[in-house]
């Protein structure tokens, strides 16, 4: 058994119904890399993506566990949501609004002060 195998060359295709590869590491490097398929699933215990720029272009992406964003979340087109604690958003720290804020319900804070009523 050869304990390394190398294969050079401009151009490399492999035409097949079923590709494995079994290893403990697989290295690429490349200057481009193209995947075209139907479908693509990675299963890890970690996976990382380290890029200067990452564009997720998709009419609907789901996250089925929790998302934390270490840095600002940006959105421009809305935003919309339920649930939470006690079906209700948390936000920790302050909050500033620039605009008008609507509410269907009263608004109170924990002086019992409300926007219909002060003490």
């Amino acid at each position: 058994m050869k304990e390394r195998t190398q294969l050079t060359s401009p151009q490399v295709e492999v035409r097949a119904q079923h590709v494995t590869v079994i290893s403990e590491t697989v290295d690429v490097a490349a200057t481009s890399v193209g995947v075209k398929a139907v479908d693509v699933n990675v299963e890890a215990p970690h996976t990382g993506i380290k890029a200067l720029n990452v564009t997720v272009d998709a009419p609907l992406s789901t996250f089925t566990g929790d998302v934390t964003v270490m840095k600002k979340l940006t959105w421009l087109g809305g935003m919309a949501g339920s649930g939470g604690v006690g079906n209700s958003a948390v936000i920790t720290g302050n909050v500033n609004v620039l605009g008008n804020v609507n509410a269907s319900g009263s608004v109170m804070d924990s002086g019992g002060n409300s926007n219909h009523h002060s003490h």
